[in-house]
């Protein structure tokens, strides 16, 4: 009552001397508070210095000395600092009231703290718990205030080392910025670095795109900048998400304004043209070719791809590969450029530019270098390069004229890019002192690679491809080996280097002669056959000879781990199917393949069962092999449930076998299928579908959803109307490997429908749109890519033209007509797209940019002569390669040289016999790489001719080489030439087309050593399938004793003639059961011959449903009665009745038919 009553005209001057008298008596904290309660009725009256003074000399003193500082009558932190302080709390600092009550909290009072307490109090690690106490702290910060505050907040939160959660720190952030934005945007460069610096370090990781957007809004050019340059620096510290998005808060300030904004060549504060570097910095990896056109033109951004600035952000960014197109599209259009100063990946990207055709030799140097290590590295996997890094090589070091070892050296994978041209005017003795980087290069064609080794073996080096420690120092050369120089090499050192991992990987990529004369050599090595078989690579396996895998003692562990032809397999499955124990989920796909119902005959049903689960999913089988797993599955009944067989071995069911399952199982099953499998327009397939469509009751229109997932690769023979189906269709479509002309119709309806755009407009689409079209880019028509972006065409397509992509030469020549790029002119007018130049040979679209007209006038002799096998790699059309053809012709007037025919590739399809009887053909490779592309058999005959009239033997490495089909076309006095051995011991070959004496001669060859190599019928069976079309009926008849179950296939080509002397029994035996294959085939030549050769009873006796033949014979005293057609009148057939009535019944037999 005195303070608060009697003393208060005085309080507001109350003295340092009263106030430690107040300390020396024993006042309680009731006392005390009632004098604080006093004092603070005074607050605003008295002077500072006054307030201070009690606050020194009487209440931290008193708070400090009771120990508890009167906590313990109060209620809260509220009431604590409103009876132990009142108004004079606005004096202390927050530590001084979190020490004297450690149950303080400010978060609930703070509308009774100052500004400077607030800040400190956030500053305070674990304060702020969450955004709403965020909130409730900055609800008392008002834009007057905000200064303050953060100048006070980033001061003691440093002092504190404080730690924020991520939801305080954006949230403080945030208030800090709806606050603050008025002073920010309007503050010099000075005071924002200040801000940006200082008062906002702390919770600048906070930042979202939203809050940079703020920032930024009405920022001028020099203040952006310097906030740009703020986040770049802190770039890091934020996650990809919020870089992102802080890009597009980025992107939308430059949008404003005139384009470029913030760029004016004539004003000396915005003449900058570090442009990217001042505005984006490592922001630069989010943007795109879209973005970059729209905030620059192509003026501009020619001069800011030249800033030094500029040049050192790219340098240092990791940037998308269309965005390094186009700034390196936009640099080296700056005919002043410093080479050196050239990022290293951008170097990539400099084919086809002014700069690179205006290089030095020792400037093309120096970008190899960089080449190398930005543009080349997904060849140091041992992948060949792609054909952009081709180019690239290529365009680099067809500068460089002249060529010493350590030039060569430097080269390193590019390399590659040498021309056969170059190669051949280096001498030897440099590629030899070079040979330790020229070994490593990857992608080396045979024909550069040839030359090399021809070099190196050249007069005066003393280096000879004979022994394993050259062969090996060859490394990726191996693929130049020629098999001459394969023949020479003793069988003992090519079985040692076949060890070595890169020669392997070399053969295989060598012509077919080379891998095969490999094989032979390092069976040749061992005595033993188990041992040979054991020592030849994995992946060159598929070339050991049949008669070498005749043993008994052939087991799973040898052969499970190589891979093999099914040819190959099915000779000793048999074998490895004698061991009852044998788990066929260990048995790998390669040796699976080997199944066939001759091999299959030891499996007992059990066995059998699970050799067929575990093909489920892991082994592609042939027609024949799926048809023998369906009927033997199937002998009397249902062969399983539907999930537990391969969806292959469906194709070959009908749904009513699995009769506890609906028919939409069946057909979902199918749908998964491999519908190849049975011959496009065949009787089964075509059924198929129907029946599908049947089950799941389909019409030809409205296709929903859930049946086009059931169809699924049926879709591929779907005829009805595609363009009122569910858009998912598209997708079951990208899986056919072609179109009908009305599933193109139909697709392309759907392309440009503007009510569904699957894939947008397609004046929208972008390179990403073509990748997800996939093989639907064959059925786009003229009138669809006529829309498209050329630029996007180009570019989208590459991946589906190049030759080693999974797409055929003719489908990838359609695509192409399609497109006409370029003129369709025949008339040459000068070349006016620019020439040809070497390193264009390997852009896969060149067909597209090149008309008949065009490629005529712009391809130059000699880039046709050395860029040969490139070119004659691409997709040309037949009067595209007609020019190229005449081109050569002019070189070549008197025939084209055996190097130059090897490497013609597609180009051979348009030579004629006349022409390739000009031809120098000595070499097996010359015939392998050849043949391939010869499009009609006299062009065939005439290359295997020119090769028989070199002094070539017609052996088995030559069989290997050109196969039965090009065998059929010679002569059969060239056929008398071949050795029976040869025959054996060739790839099996395929005589279908062969006629009958061509067949019987090369299957007598064969028989007459085969039969010799083994006694196993089902060994034997295997080897001779291909040639039976051949075999006599003695043989036949030999075979169908031996139990083989006869494929469809193999029995369908045998010869009619031959058959037809077989009686029912043997028929029966020879196919075993596949003996159905003879009713489904009863239309054929070969079953027309055998019923007509065969009584009505004796084609019945097969029990197969099979009628005709002959009207068996009448015996003596027996009465026939002919077959009385049902039209017959009633009167006519009683008294035929009446007459046979009248005969004695005990001695004729009455042979009623269909009438009776």
């Amino acid at each position: 009552k005195w303070f608060q009553e009697r003393f208060r005209p005085f309080i507001a001057g109350i003295s340092e001397s009263v106030l430690s008298c107040l300390q020396i008596r024993n006042t309680t904290c009731e006392g005390y508070q009632a004098v604080i309660k006093g004092l603070n009725n005074e607050f605003k009256e008295m002077s500072q210095a006054t307030r201070e003074t009690v606050l020194q000399i009487w209440i931290l003193p008193y708070l400090n000395t009771t120990g508890a500082g009167c906590i313990s009558n109060t209620n809260g932190s509220r009431d604590w600092l409103l009876m132990n302080w009142g108004m004079f709390s606005q004096l202390v600092q927050i530590k001084d009231l979190t020490r004297l009550n450690l149950n303080f909290n400010g978060i609930e009072v703070v509308d009774l703290l100052t500004v400077r307490q607030l800040a400190q109090l956030s500053a305070i690690t674990g304060t702020l718990k969450n955004s709403d106490d965020v909130r409730k702290v900055m609800s008392n910060i008002t834009l007057d205030k905000i200064t303050q505050f953060t100048d006070i907040f980033s001061f003691e939160a440093k002092q504190n080392n404080v730690t924020l959660l991520p939801e305080v720190r954006s949230t403080l952030l945030t208030e800090v910025l709806n606050r603050a934005e008025p002073i920010i945007s309007s503050s010099n460069e000075t005071e924002l670095q200040t801000w940006l610096g200082t008062r906002l370090q702390l919770l600048i990781p906070g930042l979202n795109g939203n809050l940079t957007e703020l920032m930024l809004t009405n920022a001028s050019c020099n203040g952006a900048q310097i906030i740009i340059q703020t986040l770049n620096a802190r770039f890091f510290e934020f996650t990809a998400n919020v870089q992102q998005q802080m890009y597009k808060s980025i992107r939308t300030y430059l949008r404003k304004g005139p384009k470029p904004r913030c760029y004016n060549a004539k004003d000396p504060a915005l003449n900058s043209t570090a442009w990217f570097a001042n505005y984006l910095g490592k922001f630069l990896i989010y943007t795109s070719t879209d973005d970059l056109t729209m905030l620059t033109n192509n003026e501009t951004l020619q001069i800011f791809a030249a800033n030094q600035d500029n040049i050192n952000l790219v340098k240092s960014l990791k940037l998308p590969e269309d965005i390094q197109r186009l700034y390196a599209s936009a640099l080296f259009k700056n005919t002043a450029l410093n080479v050196s100063s050239i990022p290293d990946s951008l170097v990539c990207f400099i084919v086809g530019t002014s700069t690179v055709q205006s290089l030095t030799a020792q400037q093309a140097i120096t970008l190899l270098k960089k080449a190398n290590k930005a543009c080349q590295t997904p060849s140091t996997n041992g992948t060949a390069p792609t054909d952009e890094q081709m180019q690239l090589a290529v365009a680099l070091v067809s500068k460089i004229t002249s060529f010493s070892s350590d030039t060569l050296t430097n080269l390193g994978q590019s390399a590659a890019g040498l021309s056969t041209t170059q190669i051949n005017k280096i001498d030897g003795s440099t590629i030899f002192n070079s040979l330790g980087s020229l070994r490593q290069v990857n992608g080396w064609t045979y024909g550069k690679a040839n030359a090399l080794i021809k070099k190196l073996t050249s007069m005066g080096i003393n280096f000879q491809v004979n022994n394993a420690t050259n062969l090996l120092n060859l490394g990726n050369l191996v693929v130049g080996l020629s098999s001459d120089e394969i023949k020479n090499i003793n069988s003992s050192v090519i079985a040692i280097v076949a060890t070595d991992t890169t020669f392997v990987e070399n053969v295989l990529l060598a012509p077919e002669p080379v891998k095969v004369l490999v094989v032979q050599k390092i069976i040749e090595s061992s005595n033993d056959p188990i041992t040979a078989i054991q020592i030849v690579p994995s992946k060159l396996a598929t070339k050991i000879p049949l008669p070498r895998l005749i043993s008994r003692n052939i087991n799973l562990k040898l052969v499970n781990n190589k891979q093999w032809m099914p040819e190959q397999a099915a000779v000793f499955f048999g074998t490895l199917t004698r061991n009852s124990t044998i788990n066929f989920d260990d048995v790998s796909t390669s040796v699976l393949q080997g199944f066939s119902c001759a091999a299959g005959k030891n499996l007992n049903s059990e066995q059998f069962q699970k050799f067929v689960k575990a093909t489920k999913g892991k082994t592609s089988l042939s027609h024949d092999q799926l048809i023998c797993m369906a009927r033997r599955l199937n002998p009397n009944g249902a062969p399983g449930n539907i999930s537990a067989l391969p969806e292959d071995v469906l194709l070959f069911y009908d749904p009513e076998t699995f009769s506890n399952e609906t028919c939409t199982d069946f057909y979902r099953a199918v749908g998964h299928a491999n519908l190849n499998i049975v011959p496009r327009g065949s009787r089964r397939r075509k059924n198929l579908l129907e029946n599908a469509k049947k089950c799941l009751k389909l019409s030809n229109k409205n296709l929903s959803k859930r049946d086009v997932t059931i169809l699924n690769n049926l879709i591929c023979d779907y005829e009805g109307d595609i363009t009122n189906a569910d858009i998912s269709i598209l997708e079951a479509l990208k899986d056919c490997t072609d179109f009908t002309p009305k599933q193109q119709n139909g697709i392309n309806f759907l392309l440009n429908n503007k009510d569904l755009l699957p894939f947008g407009d397609p004046s929208t689409w972008t390179k990403s749109t073509l990748r997800k079209l996939d093989t639907l880019v064959f059925a786009v028509n003229r009138s669809t890519w006529n829309k498209v972006n050329t630029d996007v065409i180009l570019d989208g397509l590459r991946p589906y033209m190049r030759r080693q992509s999974r797409f055929r030469i003719q489908n990838q020549r359609n695509l192409l007509s399609q497109l006409f790029l370029t003129s369709r002119s025949k008339r040459a007018t000068g070349c006016l797209i620019g020439q040809i130049t070497a390193d264009k040979s390997f852009d896969v679209m060149l067909p597209a940019r090149y008309g008949t007209a065009e490629l005529d006038a712009c391809l130059d002799n000699n880039v046709l002569m050395d860029q040969l096998s490139q070119l004659g790699n691409l997709a040309f059309s037949k009067e595209q390669l007609e020019v190229l053809k005449n081109k050569l012709n002019q070189s070549y007037a008197h025939g084209l040289p055996e190097e130059k025919v090897l490497s013609l590739g597609y180009i051979a399809a348009v030579y004629d016999s006349t022409e390739i009887s000009n031809w120098n053909v000595t070499k097996l490779e010359t015939i392998s790489a050849v043949l391939p592309n010869s499009q009609n058999d006299n062009a065939r005959k005439a290359i295997v001719s020119r090769y028989l009239d070199s002094s070539g033997v017609l052996n088995a490495d030559v069989l290997n080489v050109i196969g039965g089909s090009v065998l059929c076309l010679l002569d059969e006095s060239q056929l008398q030439t071949i050795s029976p051995a040869d025959v054996s011991n060739a790839t099996p070959l395929n005589i279908s087309s062969c006629s009958q004496s061509k067949k019987n001669l090369i299957y007598t060859k064969a028989k007459s050593i085969i039969e010799k190599q083994n006694s196993e019928s089902v060994t034997y069976y295997s080897q001779m399938k291909t040639l039976l079309g051949g075999a006599t009926t003695a043989h036949i008849q030999t075979l169908a004793f031996r139990n083989i179950n006869m494929d469809p296939n193999v029995f369908l080509a045998l010869n009619p003639e031959e058959l037809q002397e077989l009686s029912p029994y043997e028929l029966k035996i020879l196919l075993g059961v596949n003996l159905q294959t003879v009713k489904e085939a009863e239309n054929s030549t070969l079953v027309q011959a055998w019923i007509s050769k065969h009584s009505e009873s004796e084609v019945r006796s097969l029990r197969i449903g099979l009628t005709g033949g002959t009207p068996d014979p009448i015996p003596p005293g027996l009465i026939s009665v002919q077959e009385i057609e049902s039209s017959a009148s009633s009167i006519t057939k009683n008294c035929l009745l009446c007459t046979i009535q009248s005969l004695s019944i005990s001695t004729i037999i009455i042979i009623i038919q269909r009438w009776l």
